[in-house]
């Protein structure tokens, strides 16, 4: 019962810690539509992305989410100085939109705080030399088979996991199972969350990942999308 409290409550537990409101998203958006930024590189990535982020069927039926989608992408992007808009981002806000009920300014706040949390910046400037300790140090401990499993077949978890990361499991998850853990980070303000579900997703696939070797492990390591929410919940629950 604590564990479902928590998570209907994640949003009383978000902390704007950044002090943001509504006049700082407006002032953002009343220049990004001036001359100088039809050729912006972040807003031609944006309209490549959005298309494969939203179904042209859901784009249908609510333009009007997609409309706000797309602004707040290009608000976010533009307070972000070098960093920008990166590939992945746009599966992220979709989902924060979706939680916020479509209301662009409380996204663009959520966003613009929870991408001053150290190890989300670390993985979008390409540096998550501590998310992976950490993850390796736990899988080590808690799978110590599979662990030795995939140092025998020399795998790299990095290769697979980095992209479930960086969308913060929006993009080839059930969007139940990233809500699910996205409201757990906020509510706890704790990155490890993230790795608590590679690890439980590996827990799910455990016995067949121990019965493929070498060459076989990798392309199924890729495939380990169709994770059942049921099952996710009760792996990861041994982790909160």
């Amino acid at each position: 019962m604590k564990k479902n409290k928590m998570i209907i409550n994640w949003e009383e537990k978000f902390e704007n810690k950044l002090g943001l409101d509504e006049s700082d998203y407006n002032k953002i958006l009343s220049t990004i539509n001036n001359e100088e930024n039809k050729d912006n590189h972040n807003f031609k990535c944006i309209s490549l992305d959005l298309p494969r982020t939203v179904s042209k069927e859901d784009r249908l039926k609510n333009p009007q989410f997609y409309s706000n989608l797309e602004e707040v992408l290009k608000v976010f992007c533009s307070s972000n100085g070098n960093l920008g808009y990166k590939s992945g981002m746009s599966f992220i806000v979709k989902m924060i939109l979706k939680l916020t009920n479509n209301n662009k300014i409380k996204t663009y706040i959520i966003l613009k705080n929870i991408f001053e949390n150290q190890n989300i910046k670390d993985l979008y400037n390409n540096n998550p030399k501590k998310i992976f300790d950490k993850y390796y140090s736990l899988f080590k401990e808690k799978m110590p088979t599979l662990f030795q499993h995939f140092e025998n077949n020399k795998i790299q978890s990095e290769l697979f996991i980095i992209s479930w990361l960086t969308s913060l499991f929006t993009f080839e998850f059930d969007e139940n199972i990233a809500e699910y853990i996205f409201k757990i980070f906020i509510y706890k303000n704790d990155f490890s969350i993230y790795i608590y579900s590679i690890l439980s997703i590996l827990m799910i696939y455990e016995n067949e990942l121990l019965n493929k070797k070498g060459d076989e492990i990798l392309p199924f390591c890729f495939s380990m999308k169709e994770v059942e929410f049921n099952k996710f919940i009760e792996k990861i629950n041994n982790f909160l």
